[in-house]
């Protein structure tokens, strides 16, 4: 192995230069998304077999990358790896200076297959997960994952229903559409999508503030009706073009309209899942929540790998889960690290949200009585 295109978020791909030691070739294996390996393809038709496979392991939940490789021509390997050493000794631009020299080697790649890794889920998330909603936590799901494993995933946890009324905020890759045509026409389904939830808000009895609840004397009908539920599905493509900003630093949104109806949804929706998004749009949520979708409420980031790392410093409390991966967050998270979020026994976690609630009003009580005797 000669070097390494580190993986990045905003690439979603890593490659590797390696030198056969049977005919001194040189080949370079590439690793990554199956949508970004996938464009990056000799021959699109090539893939057209393999993405089929991708979609059909995702809808099991597993996650998915799929594997291509290149043939290096000797002149052209002494070139990069000429290329490669002389960036290592750059102090300023180094960053951008790989990620060119990553883009130029990773193109007109042979797909070599794709793999599915089952991530297995902790005993009892479903039941955990209900009970959650149940005590009126409001849940967001922000993974790394393509939408149709991320789609599986909350299905099978119950984070999303057949029930649920469920909006998908997502990219048209496949339509040779602009920006700017892509982001007004996201922009416009959302209006259409949040005119509905708030029309069928007000239908029972909710006022345009989405507070309160159906009055106690309302009809024998309106009473065995279910409130209904809504969710909100986006990707990390969309959220790019909607809040904008780059990948180390926060900037002011893209579209300051399309933000304004985004939040609005989210504001509503009782489940909101963010898919392929990476690191700095975790962070990015997160802000977005705790400045404008709801300015008093406690956030509570939970993870378990080191791309979770900037959300957790965003929230409120950050908790890292300790795990294979998740070795690497317990030094960097400011808040706590925990080996699971809930126990695998038939325990459940009502006792302890109840036991959270209780401690908060003791300690408020016991901070009114000390400030009284004090004055």
């Amino acid at each position: 192995m000669l070097f390494v295109n580190a993986f990045s978020s905003s690439r979603m791909r890593m490659s590797l230069l390696a030198r056969r030691r049977s005919d001194d070739s040189y080949v370079l294996f590439v690793k990554g998304a199956d949508e970004v390996i996938g464009n990056l393809a000799l021959e699109e038709r090539s893939t057209t077999h393999l993405r089929t496979m991708c979609n059909r392991m995702a809808a099991s939940g597993l996650r998915v990358l799929m594997v291509a490789k290149r043939e290096l021509g000797l002149k052209e390997c002494k070139a990069y790896i000429k290329r490669y050493n002389t960036i290592q000794g750059m102090v300023q631009g180094r960053d951008d200076a790989l990620l060119a020299l990553a883009g130029a080697m990773e193109k007109k790649l042979t797909i070599v297959g794709v793999t599915g890794i089952e991530d297995k889920l902790q005993a009892r998330v479903s039941e955990t997960i209900q009970t959650i909603r149940d005590a009126s936590i409001r849940l967001w799901m922000l993974t790394g994952d393509k939408l149709t494993t991320a789609n599986t995933i909350a299905f099978n946890t119950n984070l999303l229903s057949q029930s649920q009324r469920i909006l998908y905020v997502r990219t048209q890759a496949m339509f040779a559409h602009s920006e700017e045509e892509q982001l007004q026409s996201m922009e416009q389904e959302m209006r259409l999508f949040r005119d509905m939830l708030l029309q069928t808000l007000e239908r029972f009895g909710k006022n345009a503030k989405g507070e309160g609840s159906s009055s106690t004397s309302s009809s024998s009908s309106s009473q065995h009706q279910q409130q209904p539920e809504f969710a909100l599905v986006v990707t990390g493509p969309a959220l790019k073009l909607i809040l904008g900003g780059k990948d180390q630093e926060l900037e002011p949104a893209a579209s300051p309209e399309a933000k304004r109806v985004l939040i609005d949804l989210a504001k509503y929706c009782a489940v909101v899942i963010a898919c392929r998004v990476s690191p700095y749009q975790k962070a990015q949520l997160v802000q977005l929540v705790r400045t404008d979708v709801d300015t008093g409420a406690l956030t509570l980031a939970i993870g378990d790998g080191a791309n979770d790392v900037p959300m957790l410093q965003k929230a409120h409390i950050g908790v890292g889960i300790n795990g294979h991966e998740g070795m690497q967050v317990g030094g960097w998270v400011v808040g706590w690290t925990i080996l699971r979020l809930f126990c695998e026994s038939d325990t459940s976690i009502r006792p302890w949200i109840a036991w959270g609630r209780q401690a908060g009003r003791q300690r408020t009580t016991a901070t009114w009585l000390r400030t009284w005797a004090n004055a």
